[in-house]
């Protein structure tokens, strides 16, 4: 059943919506989008998150999707397209026992270890699973980059709170290990958005220095040869100042929201303050010879967690120009516009990693 609160809220919503359309066909919404459609969307989305309790959120229908059901819809949207390019293996498990789930989004043909692949960590606040609009986005990315050789590797990881810190990042080392080392392929770009930029991060700081908590070890020759990292969640335990608080009404995300799944990942606040939950809480030389040379980060200038991404940023000592930040972009704008490939390919997400992927 929904909180009391979260039901009063919704008295709130309709004028809410009123307000940002005048917004938005005049002096512009605060939540800047490119259509009409999105924008509600956003609105939606941004006040339901800000007044959701844990028990609101499981009511979420996208809660309990499941891969092959999103996978479907997913190929249901874009098949009918005008110039729908086919995926090769659309779907195909990878991996499917007890220690991980991996499906292709793509598989080239008679692969070899050489062939670019990218390796996807799909967001959703450790909460969510994998959304079919982040599975069509991969897709267009596929479709825009027009190289038969790449494939795309989907990581389903479990979810909290059934699966806590260390699980997801246990599964994900798990997958990474069988891609890279046992199968020995040499050309694995890490593409993670939002809480998967998390792992992500973690990952690739496992696989330089071993994690305590992670069971499979990764010899550190076996580093991707590139990451992107889309609004990476770099903090767990955040505080309700900075870009929390001057981005609030500009972004989807909330500070709220962002709590309750960081308490969902692991309860316990002091373990949430290390490095293995949140990378911002290290030092400079944790993160020497961790990341790959080629390194994409891309964050939105409205998005709440802006200030942390960009502290992190520091810490990890990354350069400015593997930085791109979105002018009044928000949090996580790569599973967005999703409504066909031409409306997607004018993002700046789909732009920026089409290039930097055309460029490895």
């Amino acid at each position: 059943m929904l909180s009391l609160k979260f039901i009063a809220s919704c008295l709130l919503l309709f004028p809410k919506i009123v307000q940002q359309l005048a917004f938005h066909f005049t002096v512009g919404s605060n939540i800047r989008c490119l259509d009409v459609r999105t924008l509600l969307r956003c609105v939606l989305v941004n006040h339901a998150l800000n007044y959701a309790k844990p028990y609101d959120l499981f009511l979420a229908s996208e809660r309990w999707n499941t891969l092959p059901n999103t996978l479907a819809k997913a190929k249901k949207a874009i098949e009918h397209e005008r110039g729908y390019r086919p995926l090769p293996n659309y779907g195909k498990p990878y991996l499917n026992n007890g220690l991980g789930h991996a499906t292709w989004i793509v598989e080239a043909p008679d692969r070899k270890p050489s062939d670019p692949i990218i390796f996807y960590l799909h967001g959703g606040g450790f909460f969510f699973p994998t959304f079919d609009s982040q599975v069509k986005a991969l897709t267009y990315i596929y479709r825009g980059l027009l190289n038969d050789r790449l494939s795309i590797l989907l990581v389903d990881y479990s979810i909290t709170p059934e699966a806590k810190y260390p699980v997801a990042l246990n599964q994900t080392a798990y997958i990474y290990n069988q891609l890279a080392v046992k199968e020995g392929n040499t050309n694995i770009t890490i593409l993670g958005d939002s809480a998967g930029g998390n792992l992500a991060i973690v990952l690739m700081k496992h696989i330089k220095t071993p994690i305590e908590a992670i069971i499979t070890t990764i010899p550190p020759e076996y580093k991707p040869q590139a990451a992107i990292l889309v609004s990476p969640a770099t903090c767990l335990v955040p505080k309700l100042k900075g870009s929390f608080v001057t981005n609030a009404k500009s972004d989807i995300l909330s500070f709220n929201t962002l709590v309750l799944v960081a308490k969902m990942y692991h309860p316990d606040e002091k373990l949430r303050k290390t490095l293995p939950l949140s990378p911002l809480y290290s030092e400079p030389s944790d993160w020497d010879g961790v990341f790959p040379e080629k390194l994409l980060v891309i964050a939105g200038e409205k998005e709440v967690p802006i200030d942390d991404i960009l502290a992190f940023t520091r810490v990890a000592k990354i350069k400015e120009s593997d930085v791109s930040i979105e002018p009044n972009g928000w949090h996580d704008e790569f599973m967005f516009y999703t409504h066909n490939y031409h409306f997607y390919a004018k993002t700046w997400s789909y732009h920026k990693i089409c290039e930097f992927l055309r460029k490895t």
